[in-house]
């Protein structure tokens, strides 16, 4: 049986994050290991919403690594007060 954490985790040994983890059903119909592994977060995904503005996560296709910035940018016909862009 293979284990794999959602969106943005990944398993967590005590050492060593995993993409996946793997327990085989032993000749005595027990399991190898008997608790799976728990994930962690490694990525940041769902920004905060903004109001009237929009950001780039629904377009990048992927979640953002720690310390990675979020673009905001303005809807039509609404400005930030110094700059149209703000990250």
């Amino acid at each position: 049986m293979d284990y794999k954490c959602k969106l943005g985790r990944q398993l967590w040994d005590g050492t060593t994050h995993l993409p996946t983890d793997t327990v085989q059903c032993q000749w005595n119909a027990t399991w190898e290991q008997d608790t799976a592994l728990p994930c962690q977060w490694v990525q940041c995904i769902d920004p905060p919403a903004r109001q009237n503005m929009t950001n780039d996560y629904a377009t990048r296709g992927k979640p953002y690594e720690f310390n990675e910035t979020v673009v905001y940018t303005c809807r039509n016909g609404f400005f930030f007060y110094h700059d149209r862009y703000s990250v």
